[in-house]
């Protein structure tokens, strides 16, 4: 018999969003046909999925009630599964966009376009991380991990980070899960652009993509991509002094 991976939580919402590649998905169907409860509950969740998107289709103002009431069922449904109990805050946010989470853009009276689809997603997850990592910042209880070492972290999550300009300093260090395995993000004080963080996962494509510059949420966010590795420098300071930064940044992978 042939050794399947293990299949995670955030992989299963990624079969119901078709986020997957064929041969990962034949891969996930026959572990799948080995576990007959989990099977079931992607069964259904494939069938809500499916009724939500056929009812949004043609909510072009305001949802209608039968629909209303689907996406809050499936928003129960993911806030009362495994997967919230398992992995951190972030991986959770990760895991409703990854299932294609329209009806809660919808239901907030915004576009999908305006929700999360005009920047890449690991730019969205770069913003959490970095919110998150401010949210720690003002927790006694919760000290930042000042240790970095950029040799283990490329042995261990195979992400190289960028080379950090002199006078850059390192204030906490977290590994995150991510779509395509681990994700790093780096929280930094800096004397230009104060405290940022430099963010770090894999997309799932291989491309080479110099430093775009846009303002996401309440932040200015420099964010490319060397290789199959994508970076982003989430900061609140003025997009040109963040577009020289991040081109430092990019350039040092070199």
């Amino acid at each position: 018999m042939r050794r399947i991976d293990p299949v995670d939580p955030l992989e299963l919402a990624a079969y119901v969003d078709d986020q997957l590649d064929v041969s990962r998905r034949i891969e996930i169907e026959h572990w799948l046909s080995l576990h007959p409860e989990t099977a079931a509950q992607v069964m259904s969740d494939l069938r809500m999925r499916d009724e939500l998107r056929l009812a949004l289709a043609g909510d072009e103002v305001s949802p209608k009630p039968a629909t209303t009431d689907m996406a809050r069922r499936l928003e129960g449904r993911l806030q009362r599964g495994q997967v919230f109990r398992r992995v951190r805050p972030l991986a959770a946010a990760s895991f409703l966009l990854a299932a294609g989470w329209v009806a809660h853009a919808q239901l907030a009276g915004t576009s999908l376009a305006h929700a999360s689809s005009s920047v890449p997603d690991y730019v969205t997850a770069a913003v959490e991380a970095h919110h998150i990592t401010a949210l720690r910042a003002g927790m006694h209880s919760q000290p930042g991990i000042t240790d970095y070492d950029p040799a283990e972290l490329l042995a261990e999550t195979a992400i190289r980070m960028p080379s950090l300009p002199g006078g850059w300093r390192v204030t906490d260090v977290q590994v995150y899960p991510s779509d395509f395995g681990p994700s790093v993000e780096l929280a930094v004080e800096t004397e230009e652009l104060g405290s940022v963080s430099v963010f770090a996962a894999r997309p799932g494509q291989f491309v080479v993509m110099h430093p775009s510059t846009r303002h996401v949420d309440d932040t200015t966010t420099a964010y490319w991509q060397f290789g199959d590795i994508a970076y982003a420098l989430v900061a609140n300071a003025p997009p040109g002094a963040v577009a020289r930064s991040a081109d430092t940044l990019f350039n040092s992978l070199y």
